[in-house]
């Protein structure tokens, strides 16, 4: 993945919605693999009932049959799971994590705001110095002027 110092609320909005669009896939491919998996489920057992119903077979035709339509459920259900496995992985690794998101949605906003406060900070120690410095001054002042007054008046 690329790295990108800026993102934009739109990024981030495109962003969500392609997480969004990747889960309804996720949910939407599950779905249509359970779907087929409960049709094949269902045509098996038909089968599998017609064979049954079929007069003159024996116990051990019916089991043999019975057999190969469950290896060919087997089969099918495994390659169903598969495709959905390999979707899901494939999901799982486009996706944004928590831990990647950061640089992306999220430093330049923060490192923007740490840098105004240390501005602000520091323009305030700035201030508050100037105006300890005239107040101490305007006291030593003051205290000069009171002693001359006090010698001059006594």
């Amino acid at each position: 993945m690329k790295k990108i110092n800026n993102i934009t609320t739109e990024s981030k909005q495109e962003i969500a919605q392609a997480a969004a669009a990747a889960a309804a896939e996720a949910t939407k491919t599950i779905a249509q693999a359970a779907l087929e998996a409960s049709k094949v489920v269902a045509q098996a057992t038909a089968e599998a009932v017609k064979v049954r119903e079929i007069k003159g077979a024996d116990d051990h035709d019916l089991l043999i049959e019975l057999k190969t339509r469950m290896e060919d459920l087997k089969i099918a259900i495994k390659e169903l799971t598969d495709g959905t496995a390999r979707r899901i992985d494939n999901l799982e690794l486009n996706k944004l994590n928590l831990k990647d998101s950061y640089p992306f949605l999220y430093k330049a906003g923060v490192e923007k705001m740490l840098d105004d406060h240390e501005n602000r900070i520091r323009i305030n120690t700035g201030r508050i110095t100037q105006i300890m410095t005239w107040g101490s001054a305007a006291l030593i002042l003051l205290g000069v002027v009171e002693f001359i007054l006090s010698r001059l008046w006594r």
